[in-house]
């Protein structure tokens, strides 16, 4: 899996609002005292995972394309690099088995 770009991603960051901060809405919030709790989670998948993360909302479109752009970097990184053999082996293998629809 060295090969395989791999980003985490973090979503409902619009839950998380301040401490002093109340929320009007019926629905849960998540307060920023887990701010610890996050730091910690996030340097586990850099560190650990050796992957990137990033946090998102989806609901109001808050760092969605930085998410894509991510992966594209990473991609491009990826193909920058030599490949492996083990790469080279797939993609004959692809080769060898075209498929034809008639």
């Amino acid at each position: 899996m060295q090969n395989v770009p791999l980003l985490v991603v973090g979503n409902k960051q619009d839950l998380i609002v301040p401490e002093e901060g109340t929320s009007n809405s019926s629905k849960p919030a998540i307060t920023s005292s887990n701010d610890e709790k996050r730091r910690d989670i996030v340097n586990l998948v850099k560190k650990h995972w050796k992957s990137g993360y990033i946090e998102c909302s989806a609901k109001y479109n808050w760092k969605v394309v930085a998410v894509f752009k991510e992966l594209i970097n990473m991609i491009d990184n990826l193909s920058s690099r030599d490949q492996s053999p083990m790469l080279d082996n797939i993609q004959e293998a692809l080769d060898r088995n075209k498929c034809i629809v008639i």
